[in-house]
């Protein structure tokens, strides 16, 4: 996970040191993708804002998640703000992108087969016998 650390007020001081993070194409949605750490946790609560901040959410422990699982073909980053507000309303912000890694969804096997393909093996077949072409 990631860490930031830019704000100035002690009581809601998000403790992180990373801003960019990477997330798998096709990941579980119950992963987190980013962590906010940050000072007094328990007077604290999150919030996200931004131009992706629709497509994810974030618990009362800073953990966010995306709604619906990464696709690069369709989106390969996001883009949102962490919002730490403390008991008293004082809130600051900090930016956060998220990459999406591509995963090569149509693995090629030999011959031109693809991962959807079917492959007949003879039963009783050597060991060295091939299956494929």
């Amino acid at each position: 996970m990631a860490t930031i650390k830019q704000f100035s007020s002690a009581s809601n001081e998000i403790t992180n040191t990373v801003s960019t993070v990477a997330v798998t194409e096709n990941s579980a949605i119950s992963n987190a993708i980013f962590t906010a750490a940050a000072t007094n946790t328990s007077s604290l609560s999150f919030s996200l804002t931004g131009a992706d901040a629709d497509l994810m959410t974030i618990d009362r422990n800073g953990v966010v998640r995306l709604k619906s699982a990464a696709d690069y073909e369709s989106k390969p980053s996001y883009r949102f703000n962490v919002i730490t507000t403390d008991a008293t309303g004082n809130s600051t912000a900090q930016s956060v992108a998220v990459n999406v890694v591509n995963v090569d969804e149509n693995i090629q096997l030999a011959d031109g087969l693809n991962a959807i393909g079917t492959i007949t093996v003879i039963r009783n077949a050597p060991v060295n016998h091939s299956i494929i072409g």
